[in-house]
């Protein structure tokens, strides 16, 4: 899911496979209250969704299977 809130941050959302529903995820990012999002796009990449993001402050990957499509910032 890709989200933005009342600032224009940019949100990458990946939940793990089973955790939560579509409508439960939406329940949930509805509620926040820091951040308050705007909007949300989900672009569901099922069982072969993953996160990498490698910058001079965070390193982190959570693997998943091989895809040729990806978002790249």
């Amino acid at each position: 899911m890709v989200a933005v809130d009342a600032a224009g941050l940019v949100y990458f959302i990946v939940c793990e496979y089973g955790v939560l529903t579509l409508s439960e995820l939406a329940t949930a990012l509805s509620q926040l209250t820091d951040p308050v999002l705007d909007s949300a796009l989900n672009v569901d990449g099922g069982t072969s969704t993953g996160i990498s993001i490698d910058s001079a402050t965070v390193q982190y990957v959570d693997d998943s299977l091989v895809v040729p499509s990806v978002f790249v910032l």
